[in-house]
């Protein structure tokens, strides 16, 4: 089930210099947790650990209440988690791909709350068991409210297991200087946020020639044509990798199941 809520968003990446670095599990409390830790795989070369103080949050529960909701987690029989998939959208890529991540995570006997960023409300993350993150760049930087939902909950979502998305054109670009330049944007994000998200997915979003205005559509085809990307402006062209999309989501959410099932939850 994804219960659909407007509520704001935002989100960052890698540690400090453009990636995040692998650490040993901290110090483990002694009456929650078995001291192991969990190893995940993001999907930008970025192998990284959850300690399980951070997966510590019960999935049966806090203000989803709802008696349909609870019949699901009886029915499915497993351990059933709350996840809230927050994304800001601008030409409707980002919704796109943050309605396929809820979608999957449903698959797999999950709860989801999907929410908007640029929709008037109110989310707080901390009454999920994880979180996936998802924002578009555009003009250089991520939508507002995207950045003052981060600004706003940061130290929450550095409490907990979160994730983020970053969508951008430029990393599927041919030109390496490009791709760098995309893989900085969620860095510059956690500088000035201070969120540490512990999976990073650089996912690249669409074309969509035949819905620009005449400045927009000349302007990227002229990038894309000096990229490496498709011109012809009679068609679009999704770029969005949905495999790699589904691959990054299990290796979060099989993460969270793993780290719990050690705590013993």
């Amino acid at each position: 089930m994804t219960l659909r809520f407007p509520k704001p968003v935002h989100f960052c990446c890698s540690d400090r210099d453009n990636r995040i670095s692998t650490r040993f599990p901290r110090a483990l409390q002694r009456d929650l947790f078995t001291p192991n830790a969990a190893t995940a795989l993001c999907s930008d070369h970025v192998s990284l650990e959850f300690d399980a103080h951070q997966c510590g949050r019960l999935a049966y529960h806090r203000g989803l209440q709802h008696p349909e909701n609870k019949s699901r987690m009886i029915k499915i029989g497993g351990l059933v988690m709350n996840f809230l998939v927050l994304y800001s959208t601008i030409e409707g890529q980002t919704r796109k791909i943050a309605e396929a991540v809820a979608s999957h995570l449903e698959t797999q006997g999950h709860m989801v709350m999907l929410t908007d960023a640029n929709q008037v409300g109110f989310a707080d993350p901390g009454t999920s068991d994880g979180a996936i993150l998802c924002a578009p760049i555009h003009i250089g930087r991520y939508p507002s409210p995207f950045v003052h939902y981060v600004h706003d909950w940061g130290t929450v979502l550095n409490d907990m297991p979160s994730a983020f998305i970053s969508v951008s054109l430029s990393i599927a670009s041919a030109d390496e200087e490009e791709k760098t330049e995309a893989r900085n944007y969620p860095v510059r994000l956690m500088d000035e946020t201070g969120w540490k998200p512990r999976f990073v997915l650089h996912c690249a979003g669409a074309l969509k020639y035949t819905e620009y205005d005449f400045f927009k559509r000349w302007m990227l085809k002229r990038i894309a044509s000096a990229e490496g990307g498709p011109i012809d402006t009679k068609h679009d062209y999704e770029l969005t990798n949905w495999t790699e999309i589904k691959r990054f989501v299990d290796d979060f959410s099989q993460a969270l199941v793993k780290v719990r099932d050690l705590a013993g939850e």
